[in-house]
């Protein structure tokens, strides 16, 4: 049926109308489950729901960063354990080599385990790597590594790189590298015993402090992941109430419009009929 509108019926088309346009709106958002697409939609709404999508999106990256670091520290963790245990290996061959009834021969030998060992110490420092980057071979030591640990300018954190080479590790004035044959504190000479252990003390220290130090790092890393998802979680329900559809309402709605819809179609209808029945009332009339 074709309705077109006169004068007597242009209210009731006009309600058939906007309840055609309103019950569309509803059928839109229960299919899509999203009552803002559009920002005549909600304007002021759209701008919120933006502004958040944007903090989850940063809060996202920010827990994917922090899982990067807490993965990096772990990989410099693992070196690190490594080379404490070597240390405390070439300690307790010093304190070995300066035992009266070992001989010249047994010196020997202790002192070429020493040297192997810190070759393993090298090796350990050369090869710990993450994504390519040396973590215990820095070229200035110390430097840092900038991580964005936050979804805002400034939430950053530095971590601090260090150079654990055998040449730099000791205690300022003598390095590990001091204690390998030919060295200044080699072990074959029994006089070197006490002050190669102060070296090997202070090359400890200083490895136990970084790993003390990222410790601490990856506890923050840990706590800041936690965070990031539980707060992107928060503004994600924020968001989802700001802009899912309630379906129980708009299911609701699209009856209302439809129940409206078929009451003026029904009344079009008899709004269209109206002459029809004047004009056989009036033919009737005549004939008589």
């Amino acid at each position: 049926m074709k309705l077109i509108p006169n004068m007597a019926s242009l209210n009731t088309y006009v309600s058939y109308s906007r309840a055609l346009g309103k019950q569309a709106i509803s059928l839109n958002r229960v299919s899509s489950g999203v009552k803002i697409e559009r920002a005549e939609d909600d304007p002021s709404g759209l701008c919120d729901s933006e502004r958040m999508e944007v903090q989850i999106r940063g809060l996202q990256v920010v827990s994917q960063n922090a899982q990067d670091g807490v993965s990096m520290l772990q990989t410099a963790e693992g070196g690190l354990s490594c080379i404490t245990d070597t240390l405390q290996r070439v300690r307790t061959l010093i304190v070995q080599s300066n035992d009266g009834s070992k001989t010249p021969s047994d010196v020997q030998n202790i002192q070429a385990e020493v040297d192997q060992l810190m070759e393993g110490i090298s090796d350990a420092v050369n090869h710990t790597e993450f994504n390519g980057q040396n973590l215990l071979k820095a070229v200035n030591d110390p430097e840092s590594l900038l991580m964005t640990v936050g979804a805002n300018p400034g939430d950053t954190v530095d971590i601090p790189m260090y150079n654990l080479s055998t040449d730099k590790l000791g205690d300022g004035t003598y390095s590990l590298d001091d204690l390998k044959i030919g060295g200044s504190l080699n072990i074959t000479d029994r006089a070197n015993s006490d002050k190669a252990l102060g070296v090997v003390d202070k090359a400890l220290e200083s490895v136990v402090n970084v790993r003390s130090e990222y410790g601490s790092l990856e506890n923050r890393f840990d706590v800041k992941m936690q965070d990031a998802v539980e707060f992107a979680d928060q503004i994600q329900g924020a968001q989802s109430y700001l802009c899912d559809a309630d379906m129980a309402v708009e299911i609701s709605n699209y009856s209302t419009q439809n129940i409206i819809i078929q009451a003026n179609i029904a009344i079009l209808a008899q709004t269209n009929k109206l002459p029809q029945d004047a004009l056989n009332v009036l033919q009737g009339v005549k004939s008589r």
